[in-house]
C-alpha cells in the first residue's frame, strides 16, 4: 500500500476510554505474567527443579502471549492506532 491508498481509506471515530482501557488491559495483566512465570523459570533452573508443571506454565505463557496479539488486531482500535499516524499530515 503507497500512502495515497491509506490516505483515501476511512478513517475511524476517536478511541473511546473503555478502548483505551481495554487496550490497557489486554497488555498490562499478560505483561505481568510473563514476568511472574519468567521469574518462576529463574528460579526454578537455578534450583534445578524445572519439571512437568513448569512446562506447561511456559506452554501456558506462550499461548496467553499468542491471544494477546489476536486480541489487539481484532480490537477496532487498533486500525485508529496504526491508520492515524497517516491521516493526520
Amino acid at each position: 500500500m503507497d500512502a495515497t491508498t491509506l490516505l483515501s481509506l476511512p478513517t475511524s471515530p476517536a478511541a473511546t476510554g473503555l478502548q483505551i482501557f481495554a487496550l490497557f488491559v489486554n497488555f498490562f495483566f499478560p505483561a505481568l505474567a510473563l514476568v511472574v512465570v519468567s521469574i518462576r523459570v529463574a528460579g526454578r533452573v537455578a534450583a534445578t527443579q524445572f519439571a512437568l508443571d513448569d512446562w506447561l506454565v511456559c506452554v501456558a505463557m506462550l499461548l496467553s502471549i499468542a491471544e494477546t496479539i489476536i486480541s489487539f488486531f481484532c480490537m477496532p482500535i487498533h486500525l485508529h492506532l496504526i491508520c492515524s499516524r497517516y491521516t493526520n499530515r
